[in-house]
C-alpha cells in the first residue's frame, strides 16, 4: 500500500477512531480545525496541508472535531512521507515548489523525577531540540513510557541534540528534582 486516503464527516465535538497501519499522516482537507492522536498519545492540532511522521507504526488514528458544526475531512496515511510539491498554473504545467519557513526559538525548563513526563511536546514545525541536564544526577529521555532502564542517558551537566524530530519526548530520573532545560528551533 503506497498510501490510503480517509474521507469522513465528523459531527460537531465528536471524535472518530480509524484503524490504520501507518507512520505518516497528513490532513489533505478539512472544513474546521481538528485534533489528531496516534494510538493512545495526546491529541494535538494538525493544520490542513501539514504532515507528520511518527517514529513507530501507529495502529489507531484518532481525529476530533473541535468546531461547533460538522467537519468534512480528507486525511492521507502511509508508511512513509507523502510528498506532492506540484503547483499547477494552467492545468498542464507542473512546477516544484519549496517553502522555507522562518525559524523561531522556544526555551523552557522542566523538573524531572521518578515519574516519566513529557518534557518536549509534539511540535510539527520543530527543526531541532537541545535537552540539557542541569541537575546533579542523570536523566533518561525517550518516547512515552521511557524508563531509566531503556532511556537515553544524559549525565549531569550534559546535553543532547535531536534534529528533524517533531514527536513528543519524555524524561525520567532515578532521583527527584533534576533541573532540565529545553531549547527548540522551529
Amino acid at each position: 500500500m503506497t498510501y490510503r486516503v480517509i474521507n469522513s464527516t465528523i459531527a460537531a465535538g465528536d471524535m472518530v477512531t480509524f484503524s490504520v497501519m501507518a507512520k505518516y499522516c497528513r490532513i489533505l482537507s478539512s472544513t474546521a480545525t481538528v485534533l489528531v492522536g496516534f494510538d493512545d498519545d495526546n491529541m494535538q492540532e494538525l493544520p490542513v496541508g501539514v504532515g507528520v511522521t511518527q517514529s513507530k507504526t501507529f495502529l489507531k488514528l484518532r481525529v476530533e472535531n473541535t468546531s461547533a458544526s460538522a467537519n468534512v475531512i480528507k486525511i492521507a496515511v502511509a508508511m512513509g512521507d507523502i510528498a506532492d510539491t506540484r503547483f499547477n498554473l494552467d492545468g498542464s504545467t507542473v512546477i516544484p515548489v519549496t517553502i522555507q519557513a522562518a525559524s523561531s526559538f522556544i526555551t523552557t525548563a522542566a523538573v524531572v523525577g521518578f515519574i516519566e513526563a513529557v518534557v518536549v511536546p509534539l511540535n510539527l514545525t520543530r527543526k531541532s531540540v537541545t535537552i540539557q541536564n542541569l541537575g546533579t544526577m542523570p536523566i533518561y529521555i525517550g518516547g512515552v513510557a521511557v524508563t531509566v532502564a531503556d532511556g537515553l542517558k544524559i549525565a549531569s551537566g550534559g546535553s543532547f541534540v535531536i534534529d528533524k524530530s517533531t514527536g513528543a519526548i519524555s524524561a525520567i530520573s532515578g532521583t527527584a528534582g533534576q533541573d532540565v532545560r529545553i531549547f527548540e528551533e522551529g
